[in-house]
């Protein structure tokens, strides 16, 4: 998802897109569980990625999907050790 983010960074600077119309661009492009923590938390972003964590939509899909997989992968590799 990081990685994603950074992309989605380039992308953003080399088109020059307006930051009022990116998380809207951005969130044409989700898939599966994205889509629908998007529309789940629609109301509350109004921006891609300034403004505080909790209304860009750049945080609060790191927050949910990349941060808990790291986690996951942290904690499977203690249970392994």
């Amino acid at each position: 998802m990081i990685a994603w983010c950074e992309e989605v960074e380039r992308v953003v600077k080399a088109n020059n897109w307006r930051a009022a119309q990116v998380y809207t661009i951005v969130a044409a492009y989700l898939r599966g569980a994205a889509v629908e923590y998007y529309e789940e938390e629609r109301t509350n972003i109004n921006v891609w990625a300034d403004g505080n964590a909790a209304n860009n939509l750049k945080n609060l899909l790191i927050v949910q999907f990349a941060l808990n997989n790291i986690k996951d992968i942290w904690y499977s590799n203690y249970l392994n050790c």
